[in-house]
């Protein structure tokens, strides 16, 4: 079954006018955020075999690699903040 038939959307919208109602949020507090990861490191070639017509990414990991985020965010009136970049912990 879809998530997405008509008849959710309308549930999800009027759930979230009703919350946004309930709690006083008002449009200017209204973000939408992003999170990226990457991977930093040593990468090696590698070969891989699929049938034809396929199209998928492959990724190669091996212990050399560091993943790090990326978190962006924007406001419902465009307004942005400065993007996160999470590194590893110590």
């Amino acid at each position: 079954m879809a998530g997405n038939s008509p008849a959710l959307v309308t549930r999800f919208f009027t759930d979230y006018s009703e919350a946004k109602a309930r709690y006083n949020i008002k449009d200017i507090n209204i973000w939408n955020m992003d999170e990226t990861g990457y991977a930093i490191g040593f990468a090696y070639g590698a070969k891989v075999v699929i049938l034809r017509g396929n199209i998928s990414n492959f990724k190669t990991i091996n212990g050399l690699k560091e993943w790090v985020s990326q978190i962006d965010a924007i406001g419902i009136y465009g307004q942005t903040i400065p993007l996160f970049i999470i590194f590893k912990g110590r």
